[in-house]
């Protein structure tokens, strides 16, 4: 025992000694941007301080940077190790010198006698011999064989304890057959990476120069986060002018670049046959496409479809995400490459057309050969080149399997389509019908969409491979082919043919048919007179086919059916056989306006989750019988003719949402609802004669919201877990404001009129709409703090003076709405960090004074046509007031996902006709342009303020009201993506008054996704424009709406933020000694103190106009860095 420990002290005491010694090696890679996040996942494979052993694997596309990163690990780790071996670019290797020769080379760092071993198991033998009892690093690059790891790390009994094994490979499979356990896919650089590592390589910087950002983002863009392509294309570019820039631009969408090329090219050589037709198909036609399509077009070209993408995916040649295929676009341009290298001349003679030009080069000169096998061309309109067919384009085409066309052009009509085809897919098909001797026994899909065909007749061969017809919006189709021709057909769209009045009735033969699509075919009457026949259907669509009045008796024989749309018909009532579709998840009658009842058949449909009868108006009652669909989720009756509902309906448990919107008839809800015990949405707004709601409805704890807008609803049962509660023009029928919570009077009140006497048993509302409620002040509980959860409050359109004090106490409330509040004279004890929308508050005199309540943060205030407040206190003082506490104390980093609402951005407006004097940047109209020179940037710039007069100068028509006040930026000529909008009008408020001047005010953190990612300390020249936003029209309203008279900017600084709260306490004589609270009414009006402010950036500092500050510290660098 005692040799045994000794022995272990002395190997340890050498270990820690070695350590110390052993000289720790540096990475031999220049730049290595983002190094330290893309090893962190190795890291944690590593398992530093574990004595296990340890195979790890990392694989990834070529150019990925999984050598660089495993050369890293090494000469940070090496030196922990008894022997560490570094087999870099094993494929080559072996390529050249065999398996054998590496070896041996792995050997002879620790034995004299590699040319004793003759073959590759006696070469195994001594590798584990040698290695079994060492703590070992090995490095295995680029493995592409599995011989490779057999020879060369065969398992973990051939190295000692702590031992680490890295294999790097371009495919998965390898290691999965190697059993390694730990594996680790590399992937993509993020975009700040890629533009720092393509920087490093053009500019020898971080970043790249104003004059070549643009094109520094299109490359990389480009690259797509392929460290090989950013570092490639970064070196070759370095030292070019812009024009060659562009150039090179260019020719990248025509040409791969051949050292890209070349690397990329290594893993589709490694392919089969088959495996490399799979990947050009993909490269060349289905990128992003759905796997199981692919798939199943692929096998119908006797190709080994699964097996084949499965090796692709291994290989890190495709992906998969959300069950659709996807090609890294460089591999995708590799492929392409390929292809026209098949032919670089004559794009006839290529396996596959993509580009328009070569497609209509070969179809209008009818140049075609049996070399081609795949045409697809989109949008062809947009690319400016129009694709006209020659009646004998496709004659030599034997080959083609895949045919796509948008809007080609017949001059002379089609003789002839390949019989060879798989996939026809022609947008616009010009002709009639299709050439009379096409035989498409191979055909599998048929999409004629917006066509000029009048009828499909494809002869009389049977198709057996045709899964899909899509005639869609060919409004001159009259008939439908015989189905009997194609009996394997699985989707049947013919939506939106107008002249379509019947379907064949041989459509009962088709058994596989699984999506039936007839919507709007406004002219159909007879639907189908037999369905027994169409045991596979799923989907039946007859929506907007406005002439169908009555669904077929046998309807019940669908067995498989789920979903059933037939909104906007004139049936007037449903089968009772409908109660046998068992398997039914969805029956849409939406706009039925002929439709009386439903039958008591319906409880039979055991598996309806959706029920949708809204606009249904001649349905006044559901049947007793809805409350045994015991799955049922959703119920949508608005607009409809409901007096009650069925007492049934409280056995619904599952329900959780029932809209009743606008059913005028409707007078109560059954007291069964308390059984709806999962009900979570409650929607009656417009319900005019419901005045009242069941106490039991307070049983159902799980609901979570109610909307009884537009009722005559005064009193609410207790609602624990009510989360949002809409009462929106609630006036009541009486002369007293409208009282929700009755249910919550801790005593009896004589006084008429008094409203909302307690709120303390809502802990859970987050959102509360009482607008319109002809509310008074005496209406509002004094404990309406006790909202702990409220987040969003709006009192708009009321009749009371003030708020209560308690108002305060709302810590978590972000929006606060009292707009048209036409009697509020006065705000005070606000609570901090909101949004505050006071428009049209007439008799408004001031805003709480946020200097005087010194906590009071508001991210957002929107005071538009508060004019009387304009007046007694200067919109430029409310404005510098309200932003000087914004900067100071910066609001909370979460808000709720509403627009406008960011942490990082503040706006004002009001009334108001000039930009305050310390926007050191002003200009005339709706552009300024601010220059940046270098110095500008320091850790003491915080972000840019912005402010604009607009007028507007005409009504808007009610589909425009929802607009927004928008402000576009320009960095160096390209425009930012993100562009910061006020809304309003609509439901986001008032508009301004016709003729009056407004001034929108907003400041932007520099770290607001409004700008760039990375600011650096350049030349930038900004561009902000103004406009109105129309969010119906998604475009700029420029029709004389509007007038941006003025705009303007300036750079805030810390320091900025210091001298405006200074000015601004001694401008309302405050004390700044005794605090913010501590206020000296008598103190005459304070001088100029001590501190000297920024150089140039103010010349003096008041109340209104804080001064002209000098522009030097932007475009003289006179900003202290």
């Amino acid at each position: 025992m005692c040799y045994r420990y000794e022995a272990k002290l002395i190997k340890d005491i050498v270990e820690v000694i070695w350590k110390k010694l052993k000289p720790t090696l540096f990475s031999s890679v220049e730049n290595l941007v983002g190094i330290d996040s893309r090893l962190q996942p190795i890291n944690l494979l590593l398992g530093a301080g574990v004595d296990d052993i340890r195979f790890i694997g990392i694989w990834g596309m070529g150019g990925i940077g999984k050598t660089t990163m495993v050369r890293v690990v090494y000469e940070r780790i090496s030196h922990e190790f008894e022997f560490n071996f570094f087999l870099a670019s094993i494929r080559s290797s072996v390529e050249k010198s065999g398996l054998l020769n590496l070896q041996k080379q792995l050997l002879s760092g620790i034995w004299t006698e590699t040319d004793d071993i003759s073959d590759l198991h006696e070469g195994a033998t001594m590798i584990r011999r040698f290695l079994g009892r060492k703590k070992v690093l090995l490095i295995l690059d680029d493995v592409n064989h599995p011989s490779h790891l057999k020879y060369l790390a065969g398992n973990q009994e051939w190295f000692g304890s702590g031992s680490r094994i890295l294999i790097t490979t371009r495919n998965e499979h390898l290691l999965i057959q190697h059993r390694v356990d730990k594996v680790l896919k590399a992937e993509e650089l993020n975009y700040d990476d890629s533009l720092q590592l393509f920087s490093w390589k053009a500019f020898k910087s971080g970043y790249p120069e104003k004059d070549f950002l643009g094109l520094s983002k299109s490359f990389v863009n480009y690259a797509q986060g392929l460290p090989l392509a950013l570092e490639v294309l970064g070196s070759f570019l370095h030292g070019r002018g812009l024009s060659q820039w562009n150039s090179a631009l260019r020719k990248l969408g025509r040409v791969c670049n051949p050292e890209i090329f070349d690397i990329l090219k290594i893993s589709y050589d490694e392919l089969d046959y088959e495996e490399k037709k799979i990947f050009l198909d993909i490269a060349c036609f289905f990128n992003g496409e759905d796997k199981d399509r692919v798939t199943e077009v692929l096998t119908s070209c006797d190709i080994s479809a699964i097996i084949g993408i499965e090796v692709l995916m291994e290989r890190s040649l495709l992906t998969l995400s959300y069950g659709r295929l996807w090609m890294h676009d460089l591999l995708r341009d590799m492929g392409r490459e390929i292809v026209r290298r098949e032919s670089l001349d004559e794009p006839s003679r290529r396996s596959r057309l993509w580009l328009p030009e070569d497609i209509n080069n070969v179809l209008s000169k009818n140049t075609g050969t049996e070399a081609i096998e795949g045409i697809f061309v989109d949008s062809t309109d947009e690319l400016g080149v129009e694709v006209n067919v020659n009646a004998k384009s496709f004659s030599m085409m034997t080959k083609l399997r895949y045919l796509k066309i948008n809007y080609g052009n017949l001059p002379n009509g089609l003789e002839c389509l390949p019989n060879s085809l798989r996939i026809l897919k022609w947008t616009g098909y010009p002709s009639k019908s299709l050439p009379q001797h096409f035989n498409p026994e191979k055909l599998l899909e048929l999409s004629l969409c917006h066509s000029f065909i009048n009828h499909f007749h494809p002869g009389m061969e049977v198709l057996y491979n045709l899964k899909t017809i899509n005639l869609s919006h060919s409004v001159n189709l009259l008939t439908t082919p015989d189905f009997r021709v194609m009996p394997y057909l699985e989707l049947l769209t013919l939506e939106g043919c107008i002249r379509l009045d019947k379907v064949s009735s041989s459509i009962e033969v088709l058994s596989r048919l699984t999506v039936l699509n007839l919507k709007g075919c406004k002219n159909l009457v007879y639907f189908v007179g037999n369905l027994r026949g169409l045991k596979s259907l799923k989907v039946v669509n007859l929506s907007s086919c406005s002439k169908v009045n009555k669904l077929p008796n046998d309807m019940g024989h669908l067995e498989f059916l789920e979903e059933l749309y037939v909104n906007e018909t004139i049936i007037r009532e449903l089968p009772s056989s409908i109660g046998m579709l068992k398997r039914l998840v969805l029956m849409s009658l939406g706009d039925c306006k002929h439709l009386v009842s439903l039958p008591s058949s319906v409880y039979g449909l055991k598996s309806l989750k959706m029920l949708d009868v809204s606009g249904c108006s001649k349905l006044d009652k559901l049947p007793e019988e809805l409350g045994r669909i015991e799955c049922l989720v959703e119920v949508y009756a608005s607009r409809t003719s409901i007096r009650e509902l069925p007492f049934s309906i409280g056995m619904l448990e599952r329900l959780v949402l029932m809209s009743l919107r606008d059913c005028k008839q409707l007078a109560s809800l059954p007291s069964s609802v308390e059984g709806l015990k999962s009900l979570k949405v409650l929607e009656l707004s417009g319900c005019s004669k419901l005045d009242k709601l069941p106490g039991e409805l307070g049983h159902v704890d799980c609901l979570e919201k109610l909307d009884v807008s537009g009722t005559g609803i005064r009193e609410l049962p207790f609602l624990k877990n009510l989360k949002e509660l809409s009462a929106r023009g609630c006036k009541g029928q009486s002369p007293k404001p409208w009282n929700p919570f009755l249910f919550m009077l801790k005593r009896s009140y004589v006084l008429a009129g008094l409203s909302l006497p307690s709120l303390f048993g809502l802990p859970s509302l987050t959102k509360l709409d009482l607008s319109d409620c002809n509310l008074f002040e005496v209406a509002i509980p004094r404990d309406a703090g006790c909202l702990s959860s409220l987040t969003e409050l709006n009192l708009s359109r009321n009749h009371f003076i003030g708020l209560p004090r308690s108002i305060c106490q709302l810590s978590k409330l972000k929006l606060l709405s009292l707009d048209g509040c036409r009697k509020l004279q006065a705000l005070s004890n606000l609570p901090s960090h909101i949004m505050l929308n006071i428009s049209d508050c007439s008799s408004l005199e001031t805003l709480s004074n946020p200097i005087e309540q010194c906590n009071l943060v508001l991210s957002t205030a929107k005071c538009l046509n508060c004019f009387k407040m304009v007046e007694n206190e200067s919109y430029k003082s409310i404005a510098l007031s309200l932003l000087t506490c914004y900067l100071q104390e910066p609001a909370p980093e979460t808000y709720p996902a509403i627009s406008d609402r960011d942490p990082n951005r503040f706006n004002f407006i009001a009334p108001g006709n000039e930009i305050p004097e310390w926007y050191n940047h002003q200009s005339e109209g709706s552009s300024i342009i601010v220059q940046l020179h270098p110095g500008w940037l320091s850790n003491k710039w915080m972000g840019f303020s912005l402010c604009a007069v607009i007028r507007l100068l005409k009504p808007l028509p009610p589909s425009l009201v929802d607009i927004g006040i928008r402000c576009s930026l320009r960095v160096n000529g390209l425009e930012m993506n993100s562009r910061p909008t006020l809304r309003i009008g609509g439901e986001w408020g008032p508009l301004p008054v016709l003729g009056h001047d407004h001034i929108w005010l907003f400041y932007l953190h520099r770290r607001h996704r409004y700008f760039l990612n990375n600011w650096q300390d350049n030349y930038y020249q900004l561009e902000f424009s103004f406009g109105l936003w129309s969010f119906y029209l998604d475009s700029v309203i420029d029709d004389g709406v509007v007038e941006v008279k003025k705009c303007g900017v300036r750079m805030i600084y810390k320091e900025d933020v210091e001298e405006f709260g200074k000015k601004l306490l001694k401008q309302r004589g405050i004390n700044t000694k005794r605090g913010l609270q501590d206020h000296d009414d008598t103190a005459s009006e304070s001088q100029e103190d001590g501190d000297e402010p920024h150089p140039k950036r103010f010349k003096q500092l008041d109340l209104d106009g804080l001064g002209h500050s000098g522009s030097a510290c932007i475009s003289d660098h006179e900003h202290d860095g």
